[in-house]
């Protein structure tokens, strides 16, 4: 029998920018115009995957050289020239340099993918019109953690005076691409959603939690947080004020390639949609940061509202023809 799986995803998303790159088509990327910017809270998102049987229609886990050649797609529609670094039997390296005109960036690929991953148990009881669940939270993510660890060793011991900065390209692909694309930014840089008391405004609060921003602060300038699939990509410069780079990588050509779809926690700041943690909070307690929010920015009661991410799916007979 022919099923129609009706998924429904419910996701709690704040004030996230991306540069929506364009389409592909024949391997070829069919740029947007213009520049797509989103911002998202509480909405509910209703996804429909059409199957036969118990065949889920999906993209399937991508191949490195995919990956790798969703980079190259990328940075070159934004006008940087990529270069792959030889790869050693001695050392792991970096994957590339990112050259904008004279100006060089050594960048360490990463990737993680998310799908439904049904078992075959999941797949026979949503087919007799059971419901499978998934949920995850829009926070650091342990796995991720680890990935720029390793990532961040292999640029600091690679880097030389002719790199300017150094940055972890951080790609998401698979059905649920969008929640490892929250997951990537908020371990990059431990933030959290507060509220006020009365509901009436909210922001994100960067560097509140532990963040890989502050702890490799010596070696990485930025982050780049992509999403891929065959028919589209986005990327989004994630930017660490933290780095005593950073004032230069604001200056750099890099900075202006990436113009219409950056992150940075400091333009947030300022323009009142985010706020900061800083160094001379105390942190001993969740209190104390929530108390240190509220004198900084003349907050009333703020609280933190977790973020997260829920989809259900169910099998249900396919309508006849």
């Amino acid at each position: 029998m022919d099923y129609t799986r009706r998924v429904r995803s419910s996701s709690h998303d704040v004030m996230r920018r991306c540069r929506t790159i364009g389409t592909i088509r024949n391997g070829i990327l069919e740029p947007h115009v213009p520049i797509v910017a989103f911002e998202r809270f509480g909405r509910q998102i209703w996804q429909i995957a059409i199957s036969k049987g118990t065949e889920i229609r999906h993209h399937g886990t991508m191949k490195e050289d995919e990956i790798r050649q969703h980079v190259r797609l990328v940075a070159n529609h934004l006008g940087i020239r990529v270069e792959d670094i030889p790869e050693s039997h001695r050392e792991k390296r970096p994957d590339f340099e990112f050259f904008c005109d004279d100006e060089c960036s050594l960048v360490e690929l990463k990737s993680r993918e998310k799908e439904w991953n049904l078992s075959a148990e999941e797949i026979s009881h949503s087919q007799s019109g059971g419901i499978v669940e998934r949920s995850s939270r829009l926070s650091e993510h342990p796995t991720i953690s680890g990935t720029i660890d390793d990532a961040v060793r292999q640029l600091a011991t690679y880097q030389s005076a002719r790199h300017s900065f150094r940055i972890v390209w951080y790609c998401a692909y698979g059905v649920f691409r969008h929640v490892v694309d929250e997951q990537i930014d908020s371990t990059f840089l431990g933030d959290v959603t507060i509220h006020e008391g009365n509901f009436l405004r909210s922001w994100r609060a960067y560097f509140f939690n532990y963040n890989k921003f502050f702890k490799h602060r010596q070696f990485l300038d930025a982050a780049v947080v992509s999403q891929f699939s065959p028919e589209h990509a986005s990327a989004q410069l994630v930017v660490n004020p933290l780095s005593e780079r950073y004032d230069a990588l604001r200056a750099s050509r890099l900075y202006n390639r990436f113009s219409a779809g950056i992150l940075d926690p400091l333009l947030e700041e300022k323009k009142g949609e985010g706020v900061i943690l800083g160094g001379d909070a105390d942190r001993s307690s969740e209190r104390t940061k929530l108390q240190y929010l509220a004198n900084r920015y003349k907050i009333e009661n703020p609280f933190i509202l977790p973020m997260g991410h829920y989809a259900v799916m169910a099998g249900v007979p396919k309508p006849s023809a």
